[in-house]
């Protein structure tokens, strides 16, 4: 179990990739000419040649000889008759738990439709009611707590008789395929109907320009039967023939893998594998061996051979599978951890990785995967490409969601020239969170430059296959050394103040100054102020969020921070069955008071460590009472169903919240306690525990040449244009965060199907009662805007630090040594990692 603060600080971490070698020169910074001979061999033309309309049932398949759109059209029979919820049951198969059940006759216990006159229930029910609102509700937080519906105990009839009862949904299904060439020219138009409880699926385009499909059909009990489909070039269906579902009822039926190989069609599925002839005959089918894992994936080869991609526990492995014989053969040891990619089937290599960054291919045996396209490189607008029909090395047709189309498109892609790339300075910006605003803000520049362009390098292929702590050590290795991009983002998982007092970056305060578009006092400045180093600005941030800890005012009192021996004192008076936090260890605990406030235990500004402090080792005392570990497994599905009660009910006294969305903070807070609460943060010497957190921090390089062009790059993201439209955390420019305060007091809204815009209002159940909360006030807003702007501590991830003080502290923890021993030892140690990291 990671700690519960690392998942905080990784919130937004992507997983990083990079350029093969990363351009890396040992003199010192990215190698520039390396990156730029890099990036011209991966770039594409992409020429849409077809769009879709939007509609969430339209979606498009790629084949030999060109394109085949299909729309699904769902209609439900308005008027059918439905059995009346006293005269019949319907249970789930899986869990054997009643969707309803028989109305019981006696007044004090009937439950029928909320409709219906005929419910009733004795009046100090509704007393009860009438008290537990009360109780609940906080009239400043305007919460409603409706009225939850009673169960009804009686006998539940045999799950056999439920099938008898089975009413199947009425309706039809309407799917249409229009199957094009690849210049648009339409073949023909195929028009089938289907029941409503039917679902269509693996369309594939067949050499002579027909295709094939599969579908199925749900029977009484819940099973289905799939068909293949034959439809000639034409239009005209051949043939239908039913699947072999296998002779073990205990494997689910889902289709994997459906494609042509030589004069058969081929289906992977849970059960086996089957082959059926052109003519439509089934050619046989094989079960598969005993034991092979369910959760697998299919790939096809250029070869036409299969392979399986099988989840574990430990991690997910890939074997040839022989269709044959429908077992897993060899497994073949891959250079590239699977769950980071979108694999692919592929014509021309054995598989097709896709991720943010772009396309590689791999191939049986090959050391090393090999990045054929670069998204930003080929300045296109999109995380990932998918139903890929590759016609040779340098050409394939594809379909994505083009952000500057707003709209999912299908493009023929050709690979230019590497001759043919205009000239043009490369600015190199590095990735430890690049998210798609400022993946497209890369593009945008690009696009509209002709001296520069902006090539992202990410860090995922290099140290993607290390776990994250030695994968961001490897990263901070790098960057101190002198391998640093143009421009570099970071997260709080960075050790940034070791990367100032190193010298890593440039002094971006004179650039700030000087800059006429900005004006320091129109930001929220305790953000930059608590980032700086030596009174030096190195780093921007578009947004922040901050994270505190609370508790009820009428528990904790109305008190805005404390110190340790403040929260030692309000412990020691609560109820001795009462928790402190919901979940907390020894080691947790210090991670998150180095976490929440490193600057109270060391100082790189000043050199200097502070372990020895009378603060610290109360800290070691205090945790030195807390579990070892949790056993999560013991605490069954009822402790997680009534998960908010615990705060309510005064089962645990403090939670940790973030104030990441202003209206989100409010919701959360309502939810979990339901009456005023105090954000007094961890405890802290100087009394004010809430923390800030960033997203991205923007520096530029020390050793970069463009440090003008890349200030003017950076800068946008703190401009008004890009802050009114951040979608994720708090912005730093005033204006745009005093515009979202406003918009958290508006009723949240959506648009429903006929285009009408529909308030959407806030439910959350708690407990067994469900509660409406009504959107915040300005003054409930203000409440969060005064703890943002009195917040003045930036998070501290030093997992070096951490790893130190957890490591030592199990000696006091064993009762080998004293705390103050122990705080004396810890504090040598990181002293001596400080003067290394200077």
């Amino acid at each position: 179990m990671k700690r519960r603060i690392s998942a905080l600080l990784l919130a937004g971490v992507m997983t990083v990739s990079c350029l093969a070698g990363c351009g890396k020169s040992s003199s010192g910074g990215v190698d520039e000419d390396a990156v730029t001979k890099e990036l011209n061999d991966q770039v594409y033309k992409a020429e849409t040649i077809a769009t879709l309309d939007g509609a969430s049932d339209e979606r498009i398949e790629l084949g030999k000889n060109g394109i085949l759109t299909i729309t699904v059209d769902r209609k439900y029979d308005e008027n059918q008759d439905m059995p009346a919820e006293s005269d019949s049951i319907m249970m789930p198969k899986e869990t054997g738990e009643a969707y309803g059940v028989d109305v019981a006759e006696d007044e004090e216990t009937a439950i029928v439709d909320d409709t219906t006159e005929a419910k009733k229930k004795p009046a100090d029910a509704e007393n009860a009611d009438e008290e537990a609102t009360e109780e609940t509700s906080d009239p400043n937080m305007a919460v409603e707590v409706l009225e939850s519906e009673e169960i009804v105990e009686g006998e539940v009839p045999a799950i056999d008789d439920y099938y008898d009862d089975y009413m199947p949904m009425t309706g039809t299904l309407t799917v249409t395929v229009k199957n094009t060439d690849f210049d648009g020219n339409e073949r023909y138009t195929y028009v089938r109907e289907f029941g409503i409880e039917s679902g269509v699926d693996y369309f594939i385009m067949a050499e002579d320009g027909g295709m094939y499909y599969l579908y199925y059909e749900y029977g009484k009990d819940y099973s289905e039967k799939w068909y293949a489909v034959a439809v000639d070039a034409s239009g005209k269906e051949s043939w239908t023939t039913e699947l072999s579902t296998g002779n073990n009822p205990d494997i689910y039926y889902s289709p994997n893998l459906f494609f042509e190989k030589d004069d058969a069609l081929v289906v992977v599925s849970q059960p086996g594998a089957e082959k059926i002839g052109k003519d439509g005959k089934s050619m046989g089918f094989k079960a598969r061996e005993a034991g092979q894992d369910d959760y697998a994936e299919y790939y096809r080869t250029k070869d036409g051979q299969v392979l399986t991609l099988v989840y574990s526990d430990i991690e997910p492995a890939l074997y040839v599978y022989d269709i044959d014989n429908a077992k897993m053969g060899e497994k073949i040891d891959v250079p590239f951890m699977p769950y980071n990619y979108s694999i692919s089937s592929s014509l021309t290599h054995d598989l097709l990785l896709s991720d943010t960054t772009g396309l590689r291919y791999y191939d049986i045996g090959s050391k090393e995967t090999v990045k054929f396209l670069d998204y930003v490189a080929s300045d296109l607008a999109v995380n990932n490409i998918y139903n890929i029909y590759e016609t040779d090395d340098k050409t394939f047709y594809a379909t994505y969601y083009d952000e500057y189309e707003d709209n999912y498109v299908v493009s023929k892609f050709t690979k230019v020239d590497p001759s043919q790339v205009a000239d043009r300075k490369t600015i190199t910006l590095g990735g430890v969170w690049i998210d798609n605003q400022i993946r497209k803000r890369v593009i945008d520049y690009n696009r509209s430059n002709a001296e520069y362009r902006i090539a992202i390098i990410d860090y995922q292929n290099e140290y993607g296959d290390l776990e994250w702590e030695e994968m961001y050590k490897q990263i901070n290795n790098d960057i101190v050394t002198g391998k640093t991009p143009d421009i570099m983002l970071s997260n709080t998982a960075l050790n940034t103040n070791a990367f100032a007092a190193k010298g890593v970056f440039t002094d971006l305060t004179e650039m700030f100054e000087n800059d006429p578009d900005l004006k320091l006092d129109d930001y929220v400045t305790n953000i930059f102020d608590a980032m700086s180093y030596n009174g030096k600005m190195y780093y921007i941030t578009p947004s922040f969020y901050v994270v505190s800890v609370a508790g009820k005012k009428s528990l904790i009192g109305d008190r805005d921070g404390w110190t340790m021996d403040e929260f030692k004192e309000v412990i020691s008076g609560i109820d001795p069955e009462m928790s402190v936090f919901q979940f907390m260890t020894k080691t947790e605990f210090l991670n998150d008071m180095i976490v929440f406030n490193g600057d109270d235990f060391f100082d790189y500004n000043e050199g200097k460590a502070k372990f020895d402090s009378p603060e610290f080792v109360a800290a070691l005392e205090y945790a030195n009472g807390l579990p070892t570990d949790i056993d999560y497994d013991s605490l069954g599905d009822d402790y997680w169903m009534n998960y908010e009660l615990l705060f309510r009910d005064n089962k645990v006294l403090l939670q940790f919240m973030t104030i990441y969305d202003l209206s989100d903070a409010y919701y959360s807070e309502v939810r979990y306690f339901g009456e005023p609460v105090s954000y007094v943060g961890f405890p802290a010497k100087d009394g004010n525990g809430c923390t800030m957190f960033f997203d991205t921090a923007m520096s530029i390089s020390s050793k970069s040449k463009y440090k003008d062009e890349a200030w003017n790059f950076i800068k946008q993201f703190i401009m008004t244009d890009y802050q009114d439209k951040l979608d994720s955390g708090l912005p730093v420019l005033k204006s745009s965060l005093e515009k979202k305060a406003d918009e958290a007091t508006k009723p949240r809204t959506y648009e429903d199907i006929d285009g009408n815009i529909v308030e959407d209002k806030m439910y959350y159940w708690i407990g067994d009662k469900e509660i409406e909360i009504d959107p915040p006030t300005r003054q409930d807003i203000d409440r969060y805007l005064d703890i943002i702007y009195s917040t003045t501590t930036m998070s501290s991830n030093e997992t070096e630090i951490s790893n130190i003080v957890t490591e030592e502290a199990e000696a006091y923890f064993a009762g080998q040594k004293s705390a103050e021993e122990v705080a004396k030892i810890i504090q040598s140690r990181v002293q001596v990692y400080i003067n290394e990291n200077r």
